[in-house]
């Protein structure tokens, strides 16, 4: 991310929505543990209060898709 995860709580908080690369790249760090669990929960609390927009939720849905491909590749690559 090219912005700090603070800086994204504080772009929420003032009501502004994320692109979908910015809400992509959100969702992995929370997955990988880069984010701190409370900081991420806040995000997330942020991002509900505010309401998501469909940028924000294709974002969410195109890294959880990519990282569950990437999970499957990883199983068969090792049961191979």
């Amino acid at each position: 991310m090219s912005v700090t995860p603070q800086q994204l709580l504080e772009r929420v908080l003032s009501g502004q929505s994320l692109d979908e690369p910015t809400s992509s790249a959100l969702l992995r760090s929370m997955a990988t543990g880069e984010l701190p669990p409370a900081l991420a929960g806040a995000l997330l609390v942020a991002l509900r209060a505010k309401g998501e927009t469909a940028d924000e939720i294709r974002g969410f849905r195109s890294e959880e898709h990519t990282s569950e491909l990437q999970s499957h590749h990883d199983l068969v690559c090792r049961l191979l």
